[in-house]
């Protein structure tokens, strides 16, 4: 992992943060792999900070380890330990000044944390201090490959980006967070066996939650997919409102129009993704998706759902039929190429 390798140089780490998976594959690394399992009793150290003093911590750094030349110390629950210790400066010094092959590790779970206490401005300015934050997409594929070669099982680039794109752990705003997306994929990994994971089987496994169901109908509206659209958006009626679906039409659209706007401008392809803040395959998806669509009609069309909208809201227009309508409003427009 190329978190280790960066905090490992370190005698006092931070880790906290979103993605919880991350801090404790960090912290396994440090207790399983880091000590010598031998002594391990005797050179790791956990506390909880809930019930720690700055007098706990300061003994157990000054203990030298035994049987090896490392030592490692965990506080949990940071904010805890500083809500129940007054932490002087003296006791960051002291740290500033760690004995040899101590490394004392603080990790806090609770999001936000509080960054204007002293103590975790600190923490933060240490070159240890790691912020485990959602990845970006060549951090989530070199994760999800590790995982892969762990369990001895396989799948290529091609269907990788698939299970990514299943997961939607890279959309804005998605809740989804890693030990969603690893649980997932060990189930498609049991489900295989000794065989390649292929798309079929992520298809059949992954779990089917409204999320899935919002996206698929989406990809299928964007497509002009008018049966497929239809079909999408009978699954999602029993459990989503209508107006959730007309927001995520909306967000397509926005979407649709920025891509075509910033590619008449000369924008490629990373500035794109950098502009929209979408990882590079919905990037891609929209690049080609644009294409079928004028910017005139996109704009109408915009300009449509906006009527609808509050035509629904003030009980002008019935919601009785009027998603099939704007589907095949959609759907049924004809292919201009150019913008």
């Amino acid at each position: 992992m190329t978190w280790v390798e960066q905090l490992k140089k370190n005698k006092v780490l931070f880790l906290y943060g979103k993605e919880k998976y991350i801090q404790r594959k960090i912290l396994s690394y440090f207790e399983r792999e880091y000590l010598n399992l031998q002594f391990q009793d005797f050179n790791l150290h956990k506390f909880n900070g809930a019930n720690t003093t700055t007098i706990d911590i300061i003994e157990a750094c000054e203990t030298l380890p035994l049987g090896d030349d490392k030592k490692v110390i965990i506080v949990k629950e940071v904010m805890a330990f500083i809500e129940n210790n007054e932490v002087k400066k003296e006791f960051q010094q002291f740290l500033n000044s760690l004995p040899k092959g101590i490394t004392l590790i603080f990790t806090e779970e609770q999001i936000p944390i509080n960054g204007r206490l002293s103590f975790i401005k600190y923490l933060k300015k240490q070159k240890g201090s790691l912020e485990l934050k959602t990845l970006n997409h060549l951090e989530l594929k070199n994760l999800l490959q590790e995982e892969l070669k762990r369990e001895n099982s396989f799948m290529d680039l091609s269907t990788l980006g698939f299970f990514i794109e299943k997961s939607k752990y890279l959309h804005r705003g998605s809740e989804s967070n890693l030990d969603e997306v690893i649980n997932e994929l060990h189930k498609i990994i049991d489900y295989a066996g000794s065989n390649p994971i292929t798309k079929e089987m992520i298809q059949i496994n992954y779990t089917d939650v409204f999320e899935e169901n919002i996206f698929d109908f989406i990809d299928a509206f964007t497509r002009k997919d008018t049966k497929n659209a239809l079909l999408f958006y009978e699954r999602l009626m029993d459990s989503t409102h209508l107006f959730q679906v007309l927001a995520m039409i909306y967000r397509q659209i926005r979407l649709l129009i920025h891509t075509k706007l910033l590619l008449n401008q000369g924008f490629h392809t990373m500035e794109i993704q950098k502009q929209l803040g979408l990882p590079p395959f919905l990037v891609k998806k929209l690049i080609g998706e644009q294409k079928s669509f004028s910017m005139e009609f996109l704009r109408e069309f915009y300009d449509y759902l906006a009527t609808v909208d509050i035509g629904l809201k003030t009980g002008q227009i019935s919601e009785y039929m009027i998603m099939e309508q704007i589907i095949f409003r959609f759907t049924k427009t004809k292919v201009k190429r150019k913008s």
